[in-house]
């Protein structure tokens, strides 16, 4: 007798067809991404800040962003879909809520994409100052206020990518300790001047006299807080004067390809 084997390939068919979803979507984020790259690309061009060879190599990467490998988007999902879990678990506990936290969310993408700084590096000094707000009665609206001064105080300054973050971890420290001294004050002075020179505007004090001032623990949060809130419309006025550059292009197109991640890790 003929011995008959019945195969039920169904599961294998689901599997292959989950995994190619999958692959479907990868393919996809990369061609977005290139997209975005062109509009960079076609962004910079306008304010003339690079030659035509820069743009023509920088629309090069954008097609290299369509073929990366599905294993290097993997790992990047995962990455920066681990991190803004991360930071949204953050912003929940800060606000209070999901809801809250969503918007949030969108309120700092947006503070960021517009002064060109980092999300993430933005978000965490909102959450310092949100860990305040009591105590300092700020609502909702004073946080992303001062939040968007503070970047775009940052911008006015010329900080790099890489001293901007260092100057909000700096200040989002200090908010959380109270007080502005020590390291954190030295930190600020030579990455973010700008910041003492809000405090000496709106305290009246010299700027040679800050230094002593925090020394006393008198350059607290509440102090700081309300010296940017004094002097926001003068910070927004010389940043609305202030021309592009590539290096801020850069950034706010990797706060987009992260936004894109997120969206494929949900």
């Amino acid at each position: 007798p003929t011995l008959a084997l019945g195969i039920d390939a169904s599961g294998a068919k689901t599997g292959a067809n989950v995994f190619q979803q999958a692959t479907n979507q990868i393919k996809s984020a990369g061609q977005q991404a290139s997209k975005a790259t062109n509009e960079v690309v076609k962004e910079i061009q306008s304010i003339g800040v690079v030659s035509k060879a820069t743009a023509y190599t920088m629309g090069l990467l954008g097609g290299a962003f369509a073929a990366l490998s599905l294993a290097q988007v993997a790992r990047d999902v995962i990455k920066v879909g681990d991190a803004y879990t991360l930071l949204d678990a953050r912003l929940k506990l800060a606000t209070g809520s999901t809801v809250n936290a969503t918007a949030a969310h969108k309120a700092l993408l947006s503070i960021a994409q517009e002064s060109s700084a980092g999300f993430e590096e933005v978000s965490s000094l909102y959450i310092r100052l949100a860990q305040n707000s009591q105590k300092l009665g700020l609502s909702t609206k004073d946080l992303e206020g001062i939040t968007r001064t503070i970047t775009e105080a940052l911008a006015v300054s010329g900080a790099t990518a890489t001293e901007t973050a260092a100057s909000l971890l700096q200040l989002g420290q200090a908010m959380s300790s109270g007080t502005l001294n020590g390291d954190e004050f030295k930190s600020i002075s030579e990455q973010f001047p700008k910041l003492l020179d809000i405090i000496s505007a709106a305290t009246g004090t010299a700027r040679e006299e800050l230094k002593k001032m925090g020394s006393e623990g008198q350059l607290s949060t509440r102090v700081i807080v309300q010296s940017i809130q004094d002097q926001s419309d003068v910070v927004h006025t010389q940043f609305t004067a202030m021309g592009d550059t590539v290096g801020k292009a850069t950034t706010r197109m990797q706060n987009a390809w992260n936004e894109l991640l997120v969206e494929l890790n949900r």
